[in-house]
């Protein structure tokens, strides 16, 4: 879990270095297109089948998850990564609250707590107001919500397919979205770019094969914690490469979101399962 969390951070900083000139979109093709030209090889070997059997939940999982990919990468663009990274991480309290709505799942008071606490957190570093500038923010806080509902897709998507068909159906749909929505700005990557953009595939690709991975030997409450070190890892690649500080605001956020999601791990060892982002 801790090499995926390496490898996630990776990704996002390979991608805010790509989209510095290049648009977000066709960072978010290549992270797609990568993945499916690994996979596609793999399901014809093992003869996986591509094609699903409950296609409206495998449809709603990929248009969920390609949304909340697309507005990740939008919003490395504009906040700091640690930032980002935190923000994307309320998908664990979105999940909660969702898997009560959605899937039927026991409610407490101990867990409503932890989600809104998580709200706070992800408030204070959003740090709201009228300003423009904080629409960047929102936005993040929107991806955590959409990967909340894609892993909602996921858990119920376990019980009829395989992993890699979700996989496929998840890369293919957002490879094609993508692909038409970047033609019209589409900018040819430098040598440095094409690294940057092929990475971005390669190593969300891996981190999402590590996280998978593990989940096979220890239960969800005891390695997503580890997931965690995410934060610390593109936390750190920021003050690195592009000399960004956290205020304290966006510590004692990132505080609270960590705390919670644990928390609510802990206490739902199943319901977060394989966050396959």
């Amino acid at each position: 879990m801790i090499i995926a969390a390496l490898f996630f951070s990776v990704m996002g900083a390979l991608t805010k270095h790509a989209t510095a000139r290049l648009p977000f979109m066709e960072a978010v093709f290549f992270r797609a297109f990568v993945s499916l030209v690994l996979i596609t090889p793999w399901m014809l070997t093992k003869k996986i089948p591509f094609i699903g059997k409950n296609n409206k939940v495998l449809l709603v999982r990929s248009f969920s998850g390609f949304t909340a990919l697309a507005l990740n990468f939008y919003v490395l663009t504009k906040i700091t990564l640690a930032d980002t990274s935190l923000l994307s991480n309320t998908s664990v309290p979105f999940v909660a609250l969702l898997s009560i709505f959605l899937l039927g799942e026991a409610k407490s008071t101990p867990l409503f707590i932890y989600i809104f606490c998580g709200l706070i957190g992800a408030t204070l570093i959003i740090k709201p107001s009228f300003h423009v500038a904080n629409v960047p923010g929102l936005l993040g806080l929107t991806s955590g919500l959409f990967a909340a509902i894609a892993y909602i897709g996921i858990k119920k998507l376990h019980q009829t397919e395989s992993f890699f068909t979700i996989v496929f159906y998840f890369s293919f749909f957002s490879s094609l979205l993508a692909f038409i929505m970047m033609i019209p700005n589409f900018i040819w990557p430098t040598s440095l770019e094409w690294v940057s953009v092929i990475g971005i595939g390669l190593c969300g690709t891996v981190a999402q094969l590590c996280m998978t991975y593990s989940y096979k030997f220890i239960d969800a409450s005891v390695v997503s914690p580890y997931s965690y070190f995410g934060v610390i890892f593109s936390a750190l690649w920021g003050l690195l490469f592009w000399k960004e500080i956290p205020d304290l605001l966006s510590i004692l956020g990132a505080l609270l979101i960590i705390s919670c999601g644990i928390g609510i791990m802990k206490m739902k060892p199943r319901e977060i399962t394989d966050q396959l982002e």
